[in-house]
């Protein structure tokens, strides 16, 4: 959804996550049958939402506890139904266009559909098509100058850093338009009326005007902070929500072979188109010994010699192209009653997917940057996809390099690539089951339902060669992704009908159902479910299921080719400062290799973290789901109250253990340094180094390591009244989450629930009035006020910018209600529908820096990003 982020499928991918608990632990159908993955690079595994015909989608059903033993792997959290319009008879057309009032992230959707229902059978098609438009930085003020947001402890009154070219709270985006000398520790921008002697501190040279540095003097921190170019205009153009096309051709029909016979297939073709806009930096370090550095040894002008650096921006655009196919062919009947087998129904189909996924972004050559930045002006010898250099090298601290990230055409061309890679997910099974009575009892017929399962799914991402070959400069590399997972499964159900007709129970039930897997990938598994039904009186019903679900290991988690990525070593190591920590044991293994007490990393890179696959090591992920409800439905009137309290806990959760917490995990053991995690990370010991006790790699694969488990209640009110000229309906659905805590090991929970990003209370209220041919439509979501405050234990802090003065940090969202109506008219052959999203036009909370966010706004899909927007529907049948 939002640009900028490593997710499952891909950029530009959307998915559904029921509770929380993650997109791959909820199991999509369409009308009632398994999809396929789709979606881009090595870590597909969930479905894409841009694959479903929603245009066609007549209702959702969502079953929110485990339900592995009916529908297998991936149901832990629950199920999500999309059915299609079936029985259509005849054609109709429609457009939608909704407009935000502040422009961007508008969104125009046609579709057209036309069936005929036929004395054997049915059949419909449809074509829809959705294109959204990007919402870009600049289009919301809460994304395009993100700012400190702190504030005095005392007064209350803003503490951010004033910018002096504009009077106005600095805006903190991304760095660059910067010239360092490391050596030296000192930063300059490029200025034509600078002169040497002026600028913060010290001597500036001319034409570079000295802005603090980087190891600059907590007296001119503040001050020098205050000039950083951090507000680059280019920046503004970066897309937050992605621009997609996507289109859809769907048809599904059905044919009465025989009397008892029914045949039946679907088809769905579905292409995905989108991009992202973005910026990134390029900061190599150039050698004091280099031609083209400023500060070279040597040079001219007696500038102070050293390793200089310059801070560019430059584009990092992507693009998509996602082409989803999906075909089942099905047969369905019922069975001659066989003595007391009686009313009994077969159903065998088959289905095949396919998504074939395109994509590509701008790359810089590692190497022809490592070739350009040593002490020669180039050093052919490390070109590995080049035989030379441009003329001179490359100018790395050219004033309108820098300053815009234009290079020569030549450099250019040398420097800058566009990579381009493949992903395709195929997903293939067979379904065969039968349903019936078995055998009757006082209070009514055993049913019960056996069938089987066999499924095949494949992936196959290639990477780019220069991906596959780690020779991107500051991004990751990516092995091939490549695996196969083969699944033979045995289900059955039962409901068993136990009381009917007596006191204190008009009916009693007990479902059972249970699941039996057998995967290539670990070996067999079993799940089961079991459940009661209690109509006490005919105004309350109790009900209450307890069972298991199992999630196995997607594709990319068992094969995902080793990638890398970099952190800083203030975000892993936890030897730093650690004369300040509370734990002896850390302090201890700390000091038994030489680090000092007071080391801080200073000057040494970031560490290279990789992560790959865990094939033949990962086991499923299991959970025990239990569920208690009552159901009032009261006799004199048609409202209907649910209330239900559910508890799920997930063992085995396959995760990365992240690597701050390997390395943490491992200097906080007794058996250090023999723990096992103290074998997945390198530390550079070597007393010649000038890299000494930096954290060189980290190897932080997929694992079996963690558990969740959440507890809650869930409230849904229905009741709809017919008044003597209009009908009166209400649906409200909301939801309490008591406790949400993640656990790694066997180190204590942690809790998730109240924290940023994870509200303890959410819902929404439906309220429509149908009069003759007028539809009135109200809707209010609601989501609860969340803080971070109780995870940090403060939200006052020590030092502003390394300033020294405390400050308060807003670290806490407030409970937001957004309202949206419509009105709908309806005529003989016409209909439209005039709404308003979002009518006060909520935005999301702003937070203070240090926090999940994007801009100045909460990083969290609970909230509405394109505010007030207009809604038109025009729909046409025949």
């Amino acid at each position: 959804f939002f640009t900028g982020f490593v997710v499952s499928g891909g950029p530009g991918v959307k998915t559904v996550s029921l509770r929380g608990l993650g997109d791959q632990r909820t199991l999509i159908l369409l009308n009632g049958k398994r999809l396929g993955p789709a979606g881009t690079r090595g870590q597909v595994g969930a479905i894409d939402l841009n694959t479903i015909p929603y245009t066609l989608i007549t209702r959702t059903e969502i079953l929110k506890d485990g339900a592995s033993a009916v529908y297998g792997s991936d149901a832990v959290g629950g199920v999500v139904n999309f059915i299609t319009k079936k029985n259509i008879d005849g054609g109709e057309a429609s457009v939608q266009v909704v407009a935000p009032i502040d422009g961007g992230g508008e969104t125009l959707s046609a579709n057209y559909a036309y069936g005929k229902v036929l004395s054997k059978g049915y059949f419909n098609a449809g074509i829809a098509l959705e294109k959204e438009q990007p919402l870009r930085f600049s289009d919301r003020d809460f994304l395009s100058c993100p700012q400190d947001y702190v504030f005095d402890t005392s007064t209350g009154k803003r503490l951010d850093l004033i910018d002096p070219a504009t009077g106005s709270y600095k805006c903190q985006n991304t760095l660059s338009g910067r010239v360092d000398n490391l050596s030296r520790g000192r930063s300059y921008v490029y200025d034509s009326t600078a002169t040497a002697g002026g600028g913060v501190s010290g001597t500036d040279l001319a034409g570079l005007k000295r802005v603090g540095g980087v190891f600059a003097d907590p007296s001119i921190t503040r001050a020098s902070a205050a000039l950083q170019p951090t507000n680059d205009p280019r920046l503004q153009r970066r897309t937050a929500i992605s621009p997609s096309t996507n289109y859809t051709v769907f048809g599904s029909g059905a044919y009465d072979v025989t009397p008892r016979i029914q045949a039946y297939g679907d088809i769905l073709i579905n292409r995905r188109e989108s991009s992202q806009t973005n910026f990134r930096q390029l900061f190599p370090n150039v050698n004091a010994s280099n031609p083209n550095n400023p500060f070279r040894v040597g040079n001219p002008n007696g500038y102070l010699s050293g390793i200089a650096r310059s801070v560019i921006l430059l584009p990092f655009n992507g693009e998509q192209k996602v082409d989803y196919y999906r075909a089942v062919v099905g047969a369905k009947g019922d069975l001659p009653d066989i003595g007391f087998l009686k009313g009994w129904d077969w159903d065998v189909y088959a289905q095949y997917s396919k998504s074939h996924g395109e994509y590509g972004g701008d790359i810089i050559y590692n190497d022809r940057v490592l070739a350009t930045t040593g002490a020669s002006a180039c050093n052919t010898a490390l070109l590995t996809t080049a035989t030379s250099c441009p003329t001179g090298g490359v100018n790395y601290f050219r004033p309108s390099t820098v300053g815009t990230g234009a290079f020569s055409p030549e450099e250019a061309a040398f420097l800058f690539g566009y990579e381009t890679g493949s992903t395709d997910y195929t997903h293939q099974y067979v379904e065969g089951s039968i349903s019936g009575s078995l055998f009757e009892l006082p209070a009514g017929s055993v049913k019960s339902a056996l069938g089987v399962h066999l499924r095949k799914e494949e992936i196959d991402d290639q990477p780019g060669a220069q991906s596959a070959a780690g020779n991107l400069w500051g991004l990751t590399s990516a092995g091939r992704t490549a695996g196969s997972d083969t699944v033979k499964e045995l289900f059955g159900e039962f409901e068993v009908p136990v009381l009917k007709g007596v006191p204190l129970a008009e009916s009693l039930s007990i479902n059972l159902s249970g699941r039996y897997s057998d995967y290539d990938s670990y070996g067999t598994n079993s799940t089961y479910k079991a459940g009661v039904n209690w109509q006490v009186i005919p105004s309350i019903k109790l009900r209450y299921t307890q069972g298991t679900s199992f999630r196995a290991p997607a594709l990319y988690e068992l094969y995902l080719g080793n990638q890398t990525s970099f952190l800083g070593q203030g975000s892993i190591d936890p030897c730093l400062n650690y004369s300040e920590t509370t734990n002896p044991i850390l302090a201890k293994n700390c000091a038994s290799q030489g680090i000092p007490d007071d080391y801080n990393a200073a000057g040494i890179p970031s560490a290279e973290i990789t992560t790959g696959g865990g094939a033949g090591v990962l086991d499923p992920e299991t959970a025990d789901t239990k569920t208690v409800g009552i159901v009032w439905s009261p006799t004199f009137s048609t409202l209907r109250v649910a209330l239900d309290y559910f508890d799920i806990k997930v063992a085995d959760q396959v995760d990365r253990f992240g690597t701050a917490n390997i390395l943490a995990g491992c200097y906080a053991s007794a058996d250090f340094p023999n723990n096992a995690l103290c074998k997945l990370f390198k530390r550079d010991l070597d007393p010649n180094s000038p890299t000494r006790f930096g954290i060189e790699s980290v190897n932080d694969s997929y694992i079996n390591i963690a558990q969740q488990d959440q507890r809650g209640l869930d409230l849904t009110v229905n009741y709809e009244r017919r008044f003597e000229t209009f009908k009166l309906s209400l649906e409200s659905r909301a939801s309490w989450i008591f406790d949400w805590n993640f656990k790694l090991f066997d180190q204590d929970s942690q809790r998730f629930i109240g924290y940023l990003g994870s509200p303890d209370f959410n819902g929404y209220t439906d309220v429509r009035v149908d009069k003759g041919d007028w539809t009135y439509f109200w809707n209010m979501r609601y989501v609860s006020k969340t803080s971070d405050s109780d995870y940090y234990g403060t939200d006052v802090y020590s030092s502003y910018r390394s300033t020294g003065q405390r400050y308060f940090a807003k670290q806490q969202s407030e409970m937001q209600v957004v309202h949206s109506i419509s009105v709908r008219r309806k005529y003989d052959k016409w209909s439209w529908l005039v709404g308003v999203r979002n009518i006060f036009d909520e935005q999301p909370p702003i937070l203070s820096t240090g926090t999940t966010r994007i801009g100045n706004a909460a990083l969290n899909t609970s909230y509405d990003w394109t505010g007030r927007a207009v809604n038109v529907v025009l729909t046409r049948s025949w």
